[in-house]
């Protein structure tokens, strides 16, 4: 796969999700103001059952990814079309299996497990069936997303994600200013996710460039390849859904629901992270999918990654931090300032580890093939996050469930990286923690402790506020890169920027 192609893939993913993170973040005061803490909590808890709910494809959908790459690769249209069908017919039953469970599962969640107040329970169960509901939309989605990861074809996938992301925005806004109640709003995400579902099929099975039609199969050799890699990928997911979301599951079971909304608007706001991670560790699975029967390439393709994703992710994780009060009060309002600001500060951190994750995660599952590894990190990071969270919530609460999702990334984090290492896929944890994270770490503490000194006029007001972001992010970008990348690293990016023809075009005139 070409470098140019690889960073176009970064740019489509990378453009729509900051489409997404700005929309978002301009319509989440209207949405939590509309609804209130206790209401947006129970959202909260409607969204994290739609990530469990894409667990349950067993994984098929990302084993799926990595054959429709190695077949596309090869020009074998026939071991495409047998893949495909064989995980249509899969799919298809676990869609209908899960739904089942969820729409049983419904009513105890409402009424028995979940500390949910009388006046919202009615809300919640209704709530909780329309998402059990909308699992067989959940899981085709995946299941083509994989077929378009695999084809290479990520610039159409992030415009379609952007357009959906986009109305299910609108419809947050809509619901929260004329009618606010949570179950009204998860019907409107439920349609919107049918249609997400039906536009990628299109996409998939129907357009011009795609030769695969929908037809359902079984080839038995097949599904075992399937299912094989998909269970332990799902594995891997599946302790990776159940450690991100046990701190709001503590949470809505321990503490208060207005808690839980204020914990959940923090980790909404410094998710947005993953926006920058996301589109890197994605343009890059097929790239080191491509290595998957090979060692060459994968050391420096994964020194360059994790080098990308620091630069972007660091900057915004400390400016986040620092902010963070004045953030909150300015935009939201006092009340969120004072109740959410140290959440929002440790998060922010616990993302930033998180983020980091994503390249060492998509290299064991796309280069080794052993995406067990990572399922066993996180079944004990849950085990580490779950008692640092129960030990630390008695005396500061929700404040004690973000350091344990904290500590429980770290774990993870670590372990991932030390496993390539010992395999020799990477250098060793040293030299990637030297060369990869601290410099950016470095550039962003440096540039922050500047920075506080002369925006205190700035944090008055939210335009100041935003304005105060923007320039410490702005001043760290530059410090760095230039601290990250090496003068031949450095010298390479420029070539190849100015071999792209619109920027060749554009200098040429000067």
């Amino acid at each position: 796969m070409s470098t140019l192609r690889t960073a176009r893939n970064i740019a489509a993913g990378l453009g729509a999700q900051l489409w997404m993170s700005a929309l978002g973040l301009l319509a989440l005061p209207v949405i939590v103001r509309g609804f209130g803490p206790e209401a947006y909590g129970l959202l909260s808890l409607n969204l994290t059952l739609v990530g469990a709910a894409s667990v349950c494809d067993l994984g098929i959908g990302i084993a799926l990814a990595k054959y429709v790459a190695e077949t596309t690769a090869d020009h074998d249209q026939s071991r495409t079309n047998v893949h495909v069908s064989t995980a249509l017919t899969l799919v298809l039953f676990l869609s209908i299996v899960t739904t089942i469970a969820g729409i049983g599962l419904a009513p105890a969640l409402a009424t028995h497990i979940l500390r949910i107040p009388a006046p919202l329970e009615n809300s919640a169960r209704i709530s909780f069936l329309i998402t059990s509901a909308t699992i067989p939309a959940i899981l085709l989605r995946i299941l083509c997303n994989g077929i378009l990861v695999g084809q290479h074809r990520i610039t159409y996938l992030s415009a379609t994600n952007a357009l959906i992301g986009t109305l299910k925005i609108l419809a947050g806004v809509a619901v929260a200013v004329m009618r606010p109640e949570i179950h009204i709003l998860v019907l409107a995400f439920a349609v919107l996710s049918y249609a997400h579902a039906a536009l990628l099929a299109v996409m998939c099975f129907g357009s011009r460039r795609s030769s695969i039609r929908i037809r359902f199969g079984w080839n038995l050799r097949v599904a075992k390849e399937l299912t094989k890699l998909g269970c332990f990928s799902s594995l891997s997911v599946t302790a990776g859904y159940v450690f991100l979301y046990a701190d709001r599951w503590l949470i809505a079971t321990f503490l208060p629901l207005n808690v839980l909304g204020y914990y959940s608007l923090a980790f909404e706001i410094g998710s947005k992270q993953w926006y920058i991670a996301n589109s890197i560790s994605q343009a890059y699975f097929p790239v080191f999918g491509g290595h998957a029967q090979r060692s060459d390439g994968i050391r420096s393709t994964y020194m360059q990654a994790l080098k990308l994703l620091s630069l972007g992710c660091t900057g915004a994780a400390l400016v986040l931090a620092i902010f963070a009060r004045q953030l909150l009060a300015t935009w939201i309002s006092p009340d969120y300032g004072q109740n959410a600001a140290s959440l929002l500060t440790i998060l922010s951190f616990g993302i930033l580890i998180a983020c980091y994750l994503n390249i060492p995660a998509t290299a064991i599952l796309a280069a080794s093939g052993r995406p067990q590894i990572t399922a066993g990190l996180f079944g004990l990071a849950a085990v580490l996050h779950c008692t640092v969270s129960l030990v630390a919530m008695r005396w500061l609460g929700a404040e004690g469930v973000a350091l344990g999702f904290c500590a429980g990334y770290t774990f993870v984090f670590l372990g991932s990286t030390a496993w390539l290492s010992r395999q020799g896929l990477i250098p060793g944890l040293y030299e990637v923690l030297r060369r990869c994270l601290l410099p950016s770490v470095g550039a962003a503490l440096f540039v922050s402790l500047v920075a506080v000194q002369f925006a205190s006029r700035l944090l008055t007001h939210l335009t100041g506020v935003l304005l105060a972001m923007a320039l410490t992010y702005l001043m760290y970008l530059p410090l760095a890169a230039w601290l990250t990348f090496t003068v031949a690293e450095r010298e390479n990016l420029v070539a190849r920027l100015a071999a792209v023809p619109l920027l060749r075009s554009a200098l040429s005139r000067y």
